[in-house]
């Protein structure tokens, strides 16, 4: 699932991708198909062709009477679907200003990591305990998106949304509240043994603080003419 949600407490419908060529009506109900939005590969996970789908299908006219004309912002991690040229191309295109997240900070500055997913999850796996109870060796595809919609609805309220952003720092805007957060490495860095190099010799000459030999000064005077010369 592809989920989004916004700053002013709302979220955006989700992009569900199924595993298989098609996506076959009896998937889903007709609830669920009003509130969603779906696609299918192979593989059952997200693609640089999916996260451009749901750019255009979802975010981009879900968002644009918000926008009223002016210019859009969205968040998002590394995944490579969000920095494919044809999705960094239909952002410019489209007034959409694309902030990419540094690596490994999704748990701090991911609304939905801060505060939504794992929620979500908790209220899911309590939509399918009855399932799960039963000992059914499969749970269907229909009863998952239901059981899904049912939990996200639970997790997802506003209070959750705006709470999420907050805790990420995000909105409203405040850096202290991920950087209070961070692990900092004090590990001093140790300097790794290298090979000495003859340039060297001008860093032992110039450096020591006590007076060359005459054997080093002679070395580099020769080293530094030959440079010279070369």
């Amino acid at each position: 699932m592809i989920e989004c949600i916004c700053a002013d407490g709302t979220i955006l419908p989700p992009l569900g991708i199924f595993k298989g060529k098609n996506v076959l009506q009896n998937w889903i109900s007709n609830e669920v198909l009003d509130k969603s939005f779906f696609s299918a590969n192979t593989k059952g996970w997200t693609s640089d062709l999916h996260g451009l789908e749901w750019l255009k299908r979802v975010f981009e006219p879900a968002t644009r009477a918000k926008a009223n004309g002016q210019q859009r912002l969205l968040i998002c991690d590394g995944h490579d679907s969000h920095i494919s040229g044809s999705f960094i191309a239909h952002c410019l295109q489209n007034r959409i200003t694309l902030l990419i997240l540094p690596p490994h900070t999704s748990h701090l500055l991911q609304p939905l990591d801060v505060a939504i997913f794992g929620p979500l999850k908790k209220r899911l796996t309590a939509a399918l305990s009855h399932l799960n109870q039963a000992q059914l060796v499969r749970i269907q595809k229909i009863e998952w998106m239901e059981a899904y919609i049912q939990a996200r609805s639970e997790a997802c309220t506003q209070q959750n949304i705006e709470s999420a952003w907050r805790g990420a720092g995000l909105f409203p805007f405040n850096p202290q509240r991920a950087l209070r957060t961070m692990v900092w490495d004090t590990t001093p860095e140790l300097e790794r043994p290298r090979t000495p190099t003859e340039f060297d010799i001008f860093d032992q000459v110039f450096v020591n603080s006590s007076p060359p030999d005459a054997t080093s000064l002679r070395s580099a005077n020769e080293l530094l003419n030959s440079t010279i010369n070369s």
